[in-house]
């Protein structure tokens, strides 16, 4: 018996390449939101590296999976209330969820460690340049429910966000794991002096160093832009409701016709506010009621100030869509509804649940209420300025707002609404996390209105303009950094260019593995 438990436990040679996993993975967890130790991201790589070194396959994708279980079951806990709100699995049972969703992200973050040696060791190039390769090409291929880039554990770091206008996040993710190998390497060098090693590195180093001089340069330069821009005024009305499915009647002393936001909207108005934004999170009967569609119009009109609100509903706009949908409305004083944005991109298990549309036999297990998916992107025309909706969950991806935002990105504003509401604890600042990279991916200015706060206010520079109290109910105006002449980036004009380069490289590695595996057993 003693001897079957023996040969269950790791020697100690095992022991500490567990324990340099485990590090690998606290030190990613404490890197990314709220902790925000950014440091910690460029030399994360490293102790796992040692982990893994002359390892067979297998353990290489175990210690990968060890390290990203970590920092994602534990960096997550809110999944839980999440599972219990919306798949109803009863708190703390909803932990299984957690970890089950860490045990999914930590395998994509062992298959992309496990291809990276793979192609190391079948082609020969230095295991500092395969791995980011491989991260890159995976990481952004595999499907991954509450999506997060590895540059988001820098979202402190400015400097060195600036020049993600040119090839987005995933370049910041290659500059990472790039970094993180080649301390690998030279930290091997100064153990073994080997000057192959050593001169292998000098590319990738080259790289890195250019990759920060660039974001001096650039911050430096748009830092002197924006301080010379004329600012426009944005009223956040930040309602701090309960969430719920439940449709909640009117706070004492409002009615559907007038709801309280609409009360916090008009001292706004008095402030000088161009343009009032409400987040997303309550329903309104604005889609489903002409009586409080022609209220909600008549008041705006009385406010003289334009408002871009959210409601769940038909599509009572355009009738294109059936089923209900997530929008975004835009309220002029002179038109009355001038225009409507649906969500794109649903949140999986929250909006709707994956395959019930494609397998007829999940049909009983659709979630209540789900959402059907918006078409294209819709851009509003209001208060001088070009408008992009973005709606909660989409703000998470980099180039699906590069996308909305596009080759047309002049005079754009990035506005999302927000009801984090749901998951409590740390999630809003995780989601927060990616305002910053969202500016400076575009170089337009930000806004981002969440239902309990934290909502925030960035300029094209990577600038914090404003930041409201987090679960206080309140309004507030800021005034933002605006170009009318300026915003979009190469990056907005060509969103998938980085990563398609990196699959293609990825593959033409994969291709060079296989044909050298093919000539060995030949020579």
């Amino acid at each position: 018996m003693s001897a079957f438990v023996t040969r269950l436990l790791p020697d100690q040679e095992g022991a500490v390449r567990l324990g340099l996993a485990g590090l690998s993975g606290v030190m990613w967890l404490f890197a990314f939101a709220p902790y925000g130790g950014w440091p910690l991201a460029w030399g994360a790589m490293v102790p796992l590296l040692f982990a893994c070194h002359q390892q067979p396959g297998r353990r290489v994708f175990g210690y990968g999976l060890i390290a990203g279980f970590i920092a994602w079951a534990f960096g997550y806990p809110w999944i839980a209330l999440m599972a219990d709100r919306f798949m109803g699995i009863p708190y703390p049972a909803g932990h299984l969820v957690t970890a089950f969703h860490g045990l999914v992200v930590g395998a994509l973050f062992g298959a992309c460690l496990w291809a990276g040696h793979r192609l190391h060791r079948a082609t020969r190039v230095p295991l500092a340049y395969t791995l980011p390769v491989a991260f890159v090409a995976v990481w952004s291929t595999a499907p991954n429910v509450f999506f997060c880039n590895l540059g988001h554990a820098t979202w402190r770091f400015p400097l060195v966000l600036q020049p993600i206008e040119l090839f987005g996040t995933y370049s910041l993710d290659f500059v990472l794991v790039l970094f993180g190998g080649l301390g690998f390497d030279l930290v091997r060098h100064a153990q073994r002096r080997d000057p192959k090693t050593l001169l292998g590195s000098v590319p990738g180093l080259l790289l890195v160093v250019a990759w920060l001089v660039a974001g001096a340069v650039l911050q430096s330069h748009w830092e002197t832009h924006v301080d010379t821009l004329p600012t426009k005024r944005i009223g956040i009305v930040q309602p701090h409701r309960p969430s719920s499915f439940r449709v909640a009647p009117p706070e004492p002393g409002y009615t559907r016709t007038r709801p309280f936001e609409m009360a916090l909207s008009e001292p706004l108005a008095a402030q000088g506010a161009e343009l009032i934004v409400w987040p997303e999170g309550h329903s309104y009967f604005f889609t489903r009621s002409e009586r409080v569609r022609g209220a909600f119009e008549e008041q705006v009109a009385q406010m003289g100030v334009p408002l871009m609100m959210h409601d769940k509903g038909p599509d009572f706009f355009e009738h294109a869509l059936d089923g209900s949908v997530n929008s975004s409305i835009l309220i002029t004083p002179d038109q009355g509804v001038a225009g409507v944005s649906h969500k794109r991109m649903l949140v999986p298990f929250g909006e709707y649940y994956p395959f019930t549309n494609e397998y007829t036999w999940l049909k009983p297990y659709r979630m209540r209420g789900g959402i059907t998916a918006g078409r294209r992107p819709r851009v509003f025309e209001t208060a001088g300025m070009r408008v992009q909706p973005v709606i909660c969950y989409e703000m998470q991806f980099g180039r699906f707002v590069a996308d909305a935002v596009g080759a047309d990105g002049v005079g754009k504003i990035v506005i999302a609404q927000t009801n984090d509401g749901w998951f409590g604890g740390d999630q809003v600042f995780q989601h927060n996390s990616s305002n910053i990279l969202r500016a400076i991916e575009n170089r337009v200015p930000v806004v981002h209105v969440v239902n309990d706060g934290p909502s925030e206010a960035w300029d094209a520079a990577g600038r914090l303009v404003m930041r409201t109290p987090h679960l206080e109910r309140g309004a507030y105006v800021a005034d933002v950094p605006y170009d009318a002449h300026g915003g979009g980036t190469f990056f907005s004009a060509h969103p998938d260019l980085f990563v398609n380069a990196v699959r293609a490289v990825f593959l033409a590695l994969a291709a060079w593995a296989f044909a050298r595996r093919r000539r060995e057993p030949a020579a």
